[in-house]
């Protein structure tokens, strides 16, 4: 039976279990962020999600403020903007703008400090600069990342900026212990997922039978890097001219685009890539970007190099011819 993966590596609820007594403390997990990247200060959260709202409650929005969000953004982001005010698109009319870094590609530059840079999926190297497109806030998801079962990182330019965020986390009301059981229920059971994802997003500060699971994946992350930028060079035969080659972030996936005679979501089932065929932005030579359609080929942690190699005999035939 072929393997199938996804975007980002799945989570591994045994490890979270194991590693539950662990019960470390949220200061440590931030100070040890804030060792491998110096560039800014991490506020841990207990997810992306919370993470990224917090960040909008932060910014003082009010409901009848605009916040501008990319133009494939997901439900999930949606809703979380719907929460405090009100999504738009892009633009000047937009009080400031959620920017998807999308899967590791720092394609977009130039921001305010208003904005935030949804960076959830990107691996970066320890040392690599935080805030690539100069935008106030950057978001990691720790389970796109490191595979965990939650965990999120905001991080702040500064130390006092996190404070009050810290602050503001621990000071909502706590449910910490049971969010965290239905998170991890929620990883066989949709309708239980789908009361934690409900309800997640209204608290934030992590349990601390979560931490532990943490500490332990942050403690495999050079590993993560070295196997990422290996499948990445192997991979990249097949990235398309326009995309530039990361250097000190490593993206989740590599995007392929197909020639215009092949079915794209038949081809993506049967070599076993769940996410079958996405959108990704290509930057135009006046500066601004289109839409384009690409088989993103996961190259995380998950995906062994023999099925890395089998997937890109399969595909490398079929590969769009240049621009």
């Amino acid at each position: 039976m072929t393997p199938v993966h996804f975007l980002w590596p799945r989570p591994k609820p045994l490890r979270a279990l194991v590693q539950a007594a662990r019960f470390t403390a949220i200061t440590r997990i931030e100070a040890q962020l804030s060792e491998m990247f110096p560039s800014g200060t991490p506020v841990l959260f207990s997810s992306g999600r919370t993470a990224l709202i917090h960040a909008l409650l932060f910014s003082g929005l009010l409901r009848n403020d605009k916040v501008g969000v990319f133009p494939y953004a997901s439900h999930c982001v949606l809703d979380l903007v719907s929460r405090v005010a009100t999504p738009t698109a892009v633009g000047s009319d937009a009080r400031l703008n959620v920017i998807f870094q999308q899967w590791g590609y720092a394609q977009h530059h130039d921001l305010s400090l208003q904005d935030i840079e949804d960076s959830v999926d990107s691996l970066l190297m320890p040392g690599a600069k935080l805030f690539y497109g100069g935008g106030g806030f950057d978001v990691w998801s720790l389970p796109k990342i490191l595979g965990t079962t939650g965990g999120g990182v905001l991080w702040c330019r500064t130390a006092k900026r996190a404070s009050a965020l810290r602050q503001l986390r621990d000071g909502r009301k706590s449910s910490n212990f049971l969010l965290w059981a239905l998170r991890l229920l929620g990883i066989r059971s949709s309708l239980l997922y789908a009361c934690w994802q409900g309800a997640e997003a209204s608290f934030g500060r992590p349990s601390r039978l979560q931490t532990g699971e943490i500490l332990a994946a942050l403690s495999q992350w050079n590993d993560i890097v070295t196997d990422r930028q290996n499948k990445l060079n192997i991979a990249w035969q097949l990235a398309p001219n326009w995309l530039s080659k990361p250097v000190d972030r490593l993206p989740c996936v590599v995007p392929v685009e197909l020639r215009s005679d092949v079915d794209g979501e038949a081809l993506a089932k049967q070599i076993g890539i769940a996410s079958g065929l996405r959108w990704m932005e290509c930057p135009l030579e006046s500066g601004g970007f289109e839409l384009t359609q690409v088989l993103p080929i996961p190259i995380h942690q998950d995906v062994s190099f023999a099925r890395l190699n089998a997937i890109i005999n399969c595909i490398a035939p079929l590969v769009r011819s240049e621009r």
